[in-house]
């Protein structure tokens, strides 16, 4: 995969290459390969073309909007094939399931082990949670149980170390009832968007997931890939943002209704 990002560039053929110039300078990408090009500026037809000829991949990413290049035995059909044959393989389903759920879980655990270690009476939640990374599940309604047992552990560890004033009791969602789960539930959003436009970007197809199942048009892939981030990402910024009152509940936050 190459990547690029100018402002102003311009794509070309040159050869058996993309020629990418922007006022970062010139750059010849492999035509053959996955051609990821980030920022505004303006490409050829002719270089849509033999980025097709060379079985290659072109993407154009504008912040969170990716707009890809497909053609009849494209890489990116290749991609959704091998994506779906994974999906209808039960095993294999189950297997990617339960990796997203584990990364989750571990980092889930990570935070808490640290507020523990700064003094935190977390312990018992910490235990729980190693006890549920043991359990054996051999379908991904029980991997999904198992998975809501542990966010229930790793909220209730965070509600002891929050400041009562900011009213959180336990994760609420749509709509979220609470300052902490109001900003869990906006950053979220964010995550999905970047985790989004990074599947788009290397030809996955977002809503065939493997833990979130496709429903209509949710980006279900993008959600399973947002998981192992939602811990080191997010909810550690926002614990020290909470944590250390640099956010005031009446003016950073608004209430309309419950949220």
């Amino acid at each position: 995969m190459s990547e690029v990002y100018g402002l102003g560039f311009t794509l070309r053929p040159s050869g058996s290459s993309i020629e990418v110039r922007s006022e970062l300078g010139v750059k010849r990408l492999p035509a053959s390969e996955l051609v990821l090009v980030a920022g505004t500026g303006r490409m050829s037809s002719s270089a849509a073309r033999l980025v097709a000829r060379f079985g290659g991949m072109l993407a154009l990413r504008r912040g969170f909007r990716v707009i890809r290049f497909d053609y009849l035995g494209s890489r990116q059909s290749k991609l959704l094939r091998a994506q779906l044959r994974a999906y209808s393989d039960y095993e294999e389903c189950l297997k990617l399931a339960r990796a997203f759920v584990r990364a989750a879980s571990l980092n889930k655990l990570w935070i808490l082990e640290s507020l523990k270690s700064q003094g935190f009476e977390v312990g018992e939640e910490v235990e729980g949670i190693r006890e549920l990374l043991k359990a054996e599940v051999s379908s991904r309604d029980e991997l999904r149980i198992v998975e809501a047992e542990i966010a229930k552990l790793y909220f209730g560890g965070l509600r002891k170390v929050l400041d009562p004033s900011y009213g959180f009791e336990a994760r609420t969602r749509r709509p979220p009832k609470d300052c902490f789960s109001a900003a869990l539930s906006y950053a979220y959003t964010k995550l999905y968007m970047y985790t989004e436009a990074a599947v788009l970007s290397v030809g996955l197809e977002p809503r065939v997931g493997f833990l979130h199942v496709p429903f209509r048009r949710r980006s279900s892939l993008a959600l399973d890939l947002a998981e192992e981030f939602r811990q080191p990402v997010v909810d550690a910024a926002l614990l020290t943002l909470f944590m250390g009152r640099a956010l005031s509940p009446r003016r950073d936050f608004r209430r309309d209704g419950e949220a």
